[in-house]
């Protein structure tokens, strides 16, 4: 079973860097800009909320400690899942399943909401989440 899930996982994470390489021949800079003059990054936040931002920071930066005690809810993730590790190999996996675009869409509106505003962008944004280099926070 571990042999399994080791090549699926690596087979998964090579898929994704042959997707991210397509989309590398675009300029990142003009769609990643696009996206977040409606998704702002959480540092532009800080400017106003900075005990917010540090309890987010804070929280997100426990959250693999909390986990092992069994206290992580949902909210704690928040902002966090196209970095994780988990999440790129999942959808590396579930991407090789060859979801329609409907289902891409339901899938991305919640782990990636920043798509359902710029649906020309997903595919670069699970280009560059397979690659393990996200640009956008979501």
């Amino acid at each position: 079973m571990l042999i399994v899930l080791v090549f699926v996982g690596s087979h998964a994470l090579y898929h994704g860097r042959a997707i991210a390489q397509k989309a590398d021949g675009q300029s990142p800079g003009d769609w990643v800009a696009e996206i977040e003059k409606v998704f702002i990054r959480s540092e532009d936040c800080k400017q106003c909320h900075d005990r917010h931002y540090e309890e987010w920071k804070g929280v997100r930066e426990q959250t693999p400690d909390l986990k092992t005690f069994g206290r992580v809810d949902a909210a704690l993730l928040h902002g966090t899942a196209l970095e994780s590790p988990v999440f790129r190999t999942v959808l590396g996996v579930w991407m090789q399943t060859n979801p329609s675009p409907d289902e891409q869409r339901r899938c991305l509106s919640c782990h990636v909401p920043s798509t359902t505003v710029f649906p020309q962008h997903a595919e670069k944004v699970v280009a560059q989440v397979l690659a393990g280099k996200p640009q956008i926070e979501g």
